[in-house]
């Protein structure tokens, strides 16, 4: 199935399977069994090892030593490194928190950019994703 998500008003854009799972856009099949992984699980791995032992050694194969799982049981989760790479920017800088009820807009950036520095702190990793 094609998950698709509107930008700015614009035409619909498709968007990876994994990422439309994360976000909460695609629910599990009802058929075949369970997964023994997640999407959410796979990139919080891929954070650790991105954490512990720098970007550069985050790959497929290392993620997947990470969970104890094989490196191609990861493909039917997360398509390619690339997907896998958004996906763990996207755990580790996570969504902006809203505005606060009554909040001023300069209250509210100030706020926000301040959260996203320690994010990005935090995860200096994640500035070398492309």
């Amino acid at each position: 199935m094609l998950y698709t998500v509107t930008v700015s008003g614009q035409a619909e854009q498709p968007i990876p399977a994994s990422l439309a799972a994360a976000w909460g856009l695609a629910g599990r099949p009802g058929r075949g069994p369970k997964p023994g992984l997640s999407v959410a699980q796979i990139a919080d791995a891929g954070v650790r090892v991105a954490a512990t032992e720098g970007l550069a050694a985050v790959s497929m194969a290392r993620v997947a030593r990470e969970l104890g799982a094989s490196t191609m049981a990861l493909y039917r989760y997360v398509a390619a490194k690339e997907e896998l790479l958004v996906l763990m920017v996207d755990t580790a800088l996570g969504p902006p928190a809203p505005p606060e009820p009554h909040e001023q807009w300069r209250a509210a950036l100030s706020r926000w950019s301040w959260d996203y520095h320690q994010r990005l702190t935090a995860h200096p990793w994640a500035v070398r994703v492309p």
